[in-house]
């Protein structure tokens, strides 16, 4: 898979998480939409499977078929997904691995 597929099957997801998660933290997210999400995501798996993305799909996954029936435990794993997005829309600082800067 080309870098430039990749980076847009990346951002596909992303943005089908996000949906996710804000349904999740309003109470109305339907069971195919997450088996949809987990889907999309896996595809994920052909290039990196510990891409963080997808660890953050599969254990939002997870805990929703356990927990679905919980208002409150899929809106914290709402959270925790709008929270993981967040956190990988993150630019990554330039000069990262300078030594004299970071320490």
């Amino acid at each position: 898979m080309s870098k430039v597929l990749a980076s847009r099957l990346c951002l596909e997801v992303k943005f089908t998480a996000f949906s996710v998660a804000q349904k999740a933290k309003a109470g109305i997210l339907p069971k195919q939409d997450v088996n949809d999400l987990v889907g999309q995501a896996s595809e994920l798996m052909v290039e990196d499977e510990n891409h963080p993305l997808l660890i953050a799909v599969l254990r939002f996954a997870d805990g929703y078929f356990e927990h679905r029936r919980s208002g409150a435990m899929v809106y914290e794993l709402g959270v925790e997904l709008a929270n993981a997005i967040d956190r990988l829309n993150m630019p990554e600082p330039p000069d990262q691995g300078r030594a004299d800067i970071y320490g």
